[in-house]
Order: C-alpha cells, then sequence, then structure tokens
C-alpha cells in the first residue's frame, strides 16, 4: 500500500468464526469498539468509507 500522508489508523482485530471484534483509532483520537460479521469486504468497504486517506495499520 502506498502511503499517501500522514494521517494513521490503527485497528485491532479479534478473529472470531462468525464474528470480528473491532478497535479502531487514529493518531489523533479514539473511533470506536464495535462488533461484526466475519466478512472482510465489509470490513474493507467500512474502512474505505471512514478513513479514505489515512495509512491503515492492522493488528489482530
Amino acid at each position: 500500500m502506498q502511503e499517501l500522508n500522514n494521517k494513521k489508523v490503527f485497528i485491532g482485530l479479534d478473529i472470531h468464526k462468525k464474528t470480528y471484534r473491532v478497535h479502531m483509532e487514529t493518531d489523533v483520537c479514539f473511533h470506536k469498539n464495535f462488533s461484526m460479521k466475519s466478512d472482510e469486504n465489509e470490513l474493507y468497504l467500512y474502512i474505505q468509507k471512514h478513513f479514505p486517506e489515512h495509512d491503515i495499520h492492522l493488528v489482530y
């Protein structure tokens, strides 16, 4: 992934068979914690919608 700017989002991901537990923070503030069904496409779309110009850092 090409680095576009200095904005960053850090995503903690706890993976289960049917759900993901997601924690998101930017380099400036907390965003949110939530659960969602285990679907990488839905997670990708959420990230693109809410953090379109951020560098993504994902850990699990």
